[in-house]
């Protein structure tokens, strides 16, 4: 007996089951085959060369039919208990006073979870708190402080943007991924460029002063 043959004998007759022309054929039955092993089973029907003589039951039949209570799709999770965002959409209204606190919470929290989690972070918070009252003190006029202050607080940014990246991408999977990767990677040369950018301008604003 045929590999045909064999999955006939295994089907009760009830099931609409009957041979045809030395093939085998299921006829569509409802009631013995629910959706999901009718849907499930077409795949291998087509690999076996199985011919349906009637289609499956189609979703609006079964949903009528179904038991009562019971879902074709799985219900959603639940939401976040999270407030919502402090913009407020479709409107022009800016923003009030209410939405800028939630803002500010939010933005400590980020800076609280990246000093807590984020080993480089903290390393150039201390040496920011290092090199600020150094830069306040050698820079002659505001400009000059604003330069040497302002591309320290560079790199930070882009080291919190940096971790963000890192969050986010590690959010969908532990595997590895060379889109994944590449954005690490860049979001770690954009940290690397802007600390450039500090050698930079603290080097032009103090090296000739230092040389004369």
């Amino acid at each position: 007996m045929g590999r045909a043959g064999g999955l006939a004998a295994r089907v009760p007759r009830d099931a609409g089951a009957s041979l045809v022309q030395g093939r085998f054929a299921i006829l569509d039955c409802p009631n013995v085959f629910p959706l999901e092993m009718q849907v499930g089973a077409s795949a291998r029907r087509a690999q076996l060369g199985i011919e349906t003589l009637q289609p499956v039951e189609s979703a609006s039949d079964y949903a009528a039919r179904r038991p009562a209570g019971r879902s074709i799709r799985p219900r959603t999770p639940p939401r976040s208990p999270r407030p919502p965002m402090a913009d407020s959409r479709d409107s022009l209204v800016p923003r009030g006073p209410q939405g800028m606190w939630r803002a500010l919470q939010w933005s400590m929290q980020g800076l609280r979870a990246a000093f807590r989690l984020e080993s480089s972070f903290r390393l150039e918070v201390y040496l920011f708190l290092l090199l600020c009252p150094l830069g306040l003190w050698l820079g002659q006029d505001g400009v000059e402080r604003a330069l040497l202050v302002g591309s320290l607080l560079l790199v930070l940014s882009a080291e919190l943007l940096n971790s963000a990246i890192e969050a986010a991408v590690d959010r969908m999977g532990p595997e590895h991924n060379a889109f994944a990767g590449r954005a690490k990677d860049m979001g770690s040369a954009a940290v690397f460029v802007l600390m450039l950018n500090v050698i930079v301008v603290w080097a032009l604003l103090l090296l000739p002063r230092a040389l004369a």
